[in-house]
């Protein structure tokens, strides 16, 4: 009822660092959440649960907020997050469209561990991929883990078949945030259940760096449902532009 209603784009120029832009909603001051940077970077934080906790320790935003206005590389990010204690329990998610790679940099209060893509792609949902995360792990409910598991199953499923269409398009990617299906049941759509998109969604954004293009979700919840608008990114400090929603006309 917050995130979805003023979704906002926010571009950064630190005294200190590399330029930088972050996705949030009006009032929402989250420069590390959901950002990308003049360097090609990218970052998104995605919910883990696990017993290792600290309230004592670096808190997501900070540590969202050092990564993308001082990372240039993947490495940089590994590096920055290694030197900080944790508060809580993150998968962020890190591309680099210079290096064309990702990486998974998974945390607790006590560890952390790196997951590299394979085959030039990585998928991400919301339980611990690395075997040395594992134990103190919980979840909210028994149909957590299977929601969470069945979710990526669903994702792997479609870079296989993006691959053998010569690659994921932006069209794609849209439609995968938006996906209203089972994996195992791709021809009865439901609006619970393994979803990539569902009712709860905070944000739905296609990074497409390469290009200098972020593809926003400027609809309701589930996000993944649009409309989009395309933004090229824009480093030159100038006022942009304020999409009226009630004139933008919707997608399909």
């Amino acid at each position: 009822g917050v995130w979805d209603k003023s979704p906002t784009i926010v571009y950064c120029t630190p005294a200190h660092g590399i330029p930088y832009g972050y996705l949030g909603a009006r009032g929402a001051d989250v420069p590390g959440i959901t950002a990308f940077n003049a360097e090609g970077i990218s970052l998104t934080f995605h919910t883990r649960f696990h017993r290792e906790v600290d309230f004592k320790a670096t808190g997501v935003i900070d540590l969202g907020h050092e990564i993308i206005r001082t990372a240039r590389t993947i490495d940089d990010a590994i590096n920055i997050v290694s030197r900080h204690k944790v508060a809580s329990t993150w998968g962020l998610v890190v591309t680099s469209a210079k290096e064309k790679n990702a990486a998974i940099i998974e945390t607790t209060a006590k560890k952390m561990r790196v997951t590299w893509a394979k085959n030039g792609r990585l998928g991400n949902t919301n339980h611990y991929l690395h075997n040395d995360m594992r134990e103190g792990e919980i979840a909210t409910s028994h149909g957590w883990t299977s929601y969470t598991v069945d979710r990526l199953r669903l994702v792997e499923k479609f870079f296989a078949e993006a691959e053998k269409r010569g690659g994921a398009t932006l069209t794609d990617m849209q439609n995968l945030l938006g996906a209203d299906f089972e994996v195992d049941a791709p021809g009865s759509p439901r609006m619970l259940g393994s979803l990539i998109g569902y009712v709860m969604s905070v944000q739905s954004v296609v990074f497409k760096l390469q290009s200098g293009l972020v593809s926003l979700s400027v609809g309701e919840a589930p996000t993944g449902w649009g409309p989009y608008i395309n933004h090229d990114i824009n480093w030159s400090g100038d006022a942009l532009k304020v999409v009226d929603l009630t004139k933008q006309q919707l997608s399909a």
